[in-house]
C-alpha cells in the first residue's frame, strides 16, 4: 500500500486533504455501501481467526465487493485506488483456507459417490489428512496476515475512505449503474471460483476406466 493511503492523504497531494465535496444523495448512498462492506469485513474477523468457513467466505465477499466498488467508482474515488491491491492481498490470504476446505468437501463427496469396488484403500481418510494439513498451514498464514501491520493499515485506510467519501458529486443514476456493475463483477469472481472448484474436483476422477 502506498504512503498516500497509509497516511490518509490523497495520492499526489503534498499537503493536507482538501475539504470533501458536499455529499449528494448518490454520494451518501455510496458511502453507506462502503461503510456496510467495511463493517461486514470487521464483523467476520473473530470467526475468520477461529477458522470458521462461513466467516472466511463472508470476509472474501466483503473484500471483493469493496474492490469492485472502488473500480466501478474510480473516477470519484481515485485517491483510494491503492486499496484495491491491499484488498486483493487479503482475499488471497483468505482464499488459501477457503479453497482447501471447498476442495476437500468436493473430493470427499466425489469419492463417496463411487462404487466401493473402485475405491482402493482409505482414500477418503488420506485426502482428509492431506487437506487438514494444508488448511492448517493456510490458516496460520491467514492469522499472520490479520496480525500484521499491513492489515491494520488496511483497516485504517478503509475508515479513511468512508470518512472522506467521493471526491466529486455522484448522481443517483450513475450510482445505480456502477453499483450494478460492481455487484456483477464481484458475483462473477465468486462464481468463477466455484466453477473452478467443481472442475478441479471433477478432474480428480478423470481418466479412470
Amino acid at each position: 500500500m502506498t504512503t498516500a493511503v497509509l497516511t490518509m492523504h490523497p495520492r499526489g497531494s503534498d499537503s493536507t486533504p482538501s475539504q470533501p465535496e458536499p455529499r449528494s444523495a448518490g454520494g451518501r448512498a455510496l458511502v453507506a455501501y462502503l461503510a456496510a462492506q467495511r463493517d461486514a469485513l470487521r464483523a467476520t474477523e473473530s470467526g475468520v481467526r477461529s477458522g470458521d468457513g462461513d466467516a472466511i467466505h463472508d470476509m472474501r465477499v466483503a473484500t471483493r465487493r469493496l474492490r469492485s466498488t472502488l473500480r466501478s467508482h474510480r473516477a470519484v474515488l481515485r485517491p483510494w485506488q491503492p486499496l484495491r491491491d491491499e484488498l486483493k492481498w487479503l482475499a488471497g490470504a483468505l482464499g488459501g483456507v477457503r479453497d482447501g476446505d471447498v476442495m476437500a468437501a468436493r473430493l470427499g463427496t466425489a469419492i463417496a459417490a463411487e462404487p466401493p469396488e473402485l475405491v482402493v484403500g482409505p482414500v477418503g481418510a488420506r485426502l482428509r489428512q492431506r487437506f487438514a494439513g494444508e488448511t492448517a498451514a493456510a490458516q496460520a498464514r491467514l492469522t499472520g496476515a490479520l496480525d500484521s501491520s499491513r492489515y491494520a493499515a488496511l483497516l485504517g485506510a478503509l475508515d479513511g475512505l468512508v470518512a472522506a467519501g467521493p471526491t466529486k458529486r455522484v448522481g443517483a443514476g450513475r450510482l445505480r449503474r456502477a453499483a450494478r456493475e460492481a455487484l456483477r463483477r464481484a458475483d462473477a469472481r465468486l462464481g468463477a471460483g466455484r466453477r473452478g472448484d467443481g472442475v478441479k474436483a471433477g478432474g480428480a476422477g478423470a481418466g479412470r476406466t
